[in-house]
């Protein structure tokens, strides 16, 4: 597989699996929020109906307490109109949480049953405020002193109007605490969100770390056994080959053209090799020995000069600058200037 489309794979699937990944969380997270969004402006009416009955009731029994107060028959009927209108309000209020109720608004099943329970003591405390009512203007009326009834009939009121009070109370409580425990669970659910993001997000770059690591091992290690081949050829040893056993189709392939020049160099080396073993043996003695000396001292990594080869074959400086000369000539030797009038010799 060639090493584009390879990386273009890992790429591509890290891509597609780490967007899913985060898609699948958004969405998710999403439908939390708009579930939690929908249930509070749901609740939200319910919250403000309750609030404002109980604000009504409190304004209505406060009335009650004035008309209590009044002695005079005249005062008394100009209380009758705000007391009526104080009562239907209270009914409108009543009706718009049963509506709610019907269409689901307040789902928790305590603040239901308690509002239920509060509208069966709201009932029996608006017939003990008509009759407390019908008794004080009774009695204004016979201008009589206050009775027992209407006594026990005012502490009955009371007694009625707490316990219906407390029974919205607690329906509103109830409606409360469902929607602040949603709005804490929503707030769990971002936390969780954004650590699950999180982790997914180093997941993908350990995961991209690693995959990159593998693809530069993948590419490092036959470039490394190439170089060592060549520092091997290099050297002199012209049998080297490169393993060419590469998975990636262009170092396969470049592995196979470096194989094919050291085959060619290989061969190139041969043929010169033959030919020079082939012309030494048609050297002079002369020359051979000298050439011999010179290959010999390199092998043993020791320079050659011209002082040298006089003195080993007891030559003087004509004669051995002339049989070194000979054999440079016909590339048996190389000569390599070092220093002002240094020369070395060389194969």
């Amino acid at each position: 597989m060639k090493l584009s489309t390879r990386v273009l794979s890992i790429t591509l699937a890290l891509s597609i699996s780490f967007t899913l990944l985060v898609l699948g969380l958004i969405l998710q997270y999403v439908s939390t929020v708009s579930v939690a969004t929908q249930y509070s402006e749901e609740i939200q009416p319910a919250r403000e109906v309750i609030e404002h009955l109980l604000t009504t009731i409190y304004s209505d029994f406060l009335l009650v307490e004035e008309y209590l107060l009044v002695t005079d028959y005249i005062a008394l009927t100009d209380y009758d109109g705000r007391l009526q209108h104080s009562q239907e309000q209270c009914e409108q209020l009543t009706e718009e949480v049963d509506d709610l109720i019907t269409l689901e608004a307040i789902t928790d099943e305590k603040a239901v049953e308690s509002y239920e329970t509060a509208i069966v003591v709201y009932g029996s405390w608006q017939r003990s405020r008509d009759r407390l009512l019908s008794l004080h203007k009774e009695q204004v009326v016979t201008k009589t002193a206050a009775s027992s009834t209407i006594q026990s009939e005012k502490e009955r009121f009371i007694s009625l109007m707490q316990n219906a009070t407390s029974h919205f109370s607690n329906s509103l409580e109830q409606i409360t605490r469902q929607d602040k425990e949603l709005q804490e669970r929503l707030a769990q659910k971002t936390k969780l969100t954004q650590m699950l993001l999180i982790i997914i997000l180093l997941v993908f770059i350990v995961m991209s770390f690693f995959a990159s690591y593998l693809l530069t091992k993948k590419i490092t290690k036959p470039l490394d056994e190439m170089s060592r081949t060549s520092i091997s050829f290099t050297k002199g040893n012209y049998s080297a080959r490169v393993a060419e056993s590469s998975k990636v189709a262009e170092l396969s392939a470049l592995q196979k053209q470096i194989n094919r020049v050291y085959e060619l160099v290989d061969s190139t080396f041969k043929t010169k090799d033959e030919k020079q073993r082939a012309s030494t043996k048609l050297l002079p003695a002369q020359y051979k020995e000298i050439l011999d000396f010179i290959k010999d001292s390199n092998l043993k990594g020791v320079t050659i000069t011209i002082k040298d080869v006089k003195k080993k074959f007891s030559l003087t400086h004509p004669t051995a600058i002339s049989r070194l000369r000979y054999l440079e000539q016909n590339q048996y030797i190389g000569m390599k200037k070092e220093g002002r009038n240094k020369y070395i010799y060389e194969l």
